[in-house]
């Protein structure tokens, strides 16, 4: 697993999936009673996952980008506001993480 989450962190950017309410928001979505937020390592990952689920509208691809020190910020700041984790590349092969985890992960891969 740390290979995985080595490769995450060193990316440049993540991409979010967004709210089709408010594209300058990433999505959040309840499943399973907690709330969850996309993150995706390409945008082709993300096309399936919104293509999969029926959230594909017509026209461009929408979706924000953020540095990973950014998208962690904002994901700590999430989580204060009740978003319970994280799943990345949803669907195929996808992994997910509690929010409190991203930082901890941070730390004991990057130091």
């Amino acid at each position: 697993m740390d290979a995985l989450w080595n490769a995450l962190l060193r990316l440049p950017q993540w991409i979010f999936a967004v709210s089709e309410r408010d594209p300058t928001a990433p999505l959040v979505v309840a499943m399973d009673g907690k709330s969850w937020v996309f993150v995706f390592t390409d945008t082709t990952q993300l096309e399936r996952f919104l293509r999969e689920n029926n959230l594909r509208g017509q026209g461009e691809l929408q979706y924000l980008t953020m540095p990973v020190d950014g998208a962690r910020r904002w994901l700590a700041q999430a989580g204060t506001r009740g978003v319970f984790g994280v799943h990345f590349n949803f669907g195929g092969p996808g992994w997910f993480a509690p929010i409190p985890n991203i930082d901890a992960i941070h730390a004991h891969l990057m130091g």
